[in-house]
């Protein structure tokens, strides 16, 4: 898996990538990393106008673990997003939020 693959922020039908531009993440991970285990949590649809979704996955890198959070919403068929943070450690409060600054 490549590591952009990992966050994404959707906007329309376009992709912005906003991984590489986070040199605390890749401290807490390294340059190598894969996501692991079972992504967690709930996505709900009504069509394609609309939308919630919250949910969470595990990465894991030769520097340590991690966990991806993100918290989302779909209205006119477009996803915004409440929350993308990434914790630096697993179990530890300290994240970084990913929606700062894009």
């Amino acid at each position: 898996m490549e590591k952009r693959d990992l966050i994404k922020l959707f906007e329309g039908n376009n992709v912005r990538y906003i991984w590489d531009d986070e040199e605390e993440i890749k401290d807490s991970l390294g340059d190598e990393f894969k996501q692991v285990g079972l992504i967690t949590g709930s996505i709900s649809a009504n069509g394609n106008s609309s939308g919630k979704a919250i949910f969470s996955y595990r990465v894991k890198g030769k520097n340590g673990k991690s966990l991806v959070f993100i918290d989302a919403y779909k209205v006119n068929g477009v996803w915004a997003y409440n929350q993308l943070e990434f914790y630096k450690e697993l179990n530890s409060a300290e994240c970084i939020n990913l929606l700062e600054n894009k």
